[in-house]
């Protein structure tokens, strides 16, 4: 498998932080690349150029940052890194934390831009 992620991604870096956490590491491949850059590999598994992009063994390419979450806590059962469905309250949380991680992401970005 391999994970093509971008340094300053904070979704690339989630999915970073759950290979490790689940103990994955020695499974996936990562591979930094450069957002937004016609001549990069990522573009090949994911013509959206979106980050983080998983290419599984069997040929699935996962391009969100939950769904990727998901696939990978399934190689790995026996830790639970994402919420179980069956939680509502547990997913509210999940979803306010998602969205405070996007409002940072585009706050950030401006910033940038400003400079």
């Amino acid at each position: 498998m391999k994970l093509f992620y971008t340094p300053n991604s904070p979704y690339a870096r989630i999915a970073r932080v759950a290979t490790l956490e689940l103990n994955l590491c020695d499974q996936i491949e990562t591979q930094k690349v450069i957002a937004r850059d016609p001549n990069s590999d990522l573009l090949n598994y994911n013509p959206t150029g979106k980050v983080p992009t998983l290419t599984t063994d069997d040929g699935f390419i996962l391009s969100e940052t939950r769904i990727i979450c998901v696939y990978l806590n399934h190689l790995n059962p026996e830790i639970k890194l994402v919420t179980d469905i069956s939680n509502g309250f547990l997913q509210q949380l999940e979803g306010m934390t998602g969205g405070f991680i996007d409002g940072i992401a585009v706050w950030v970005r401006e910033l940038r831009r400003g400079s």
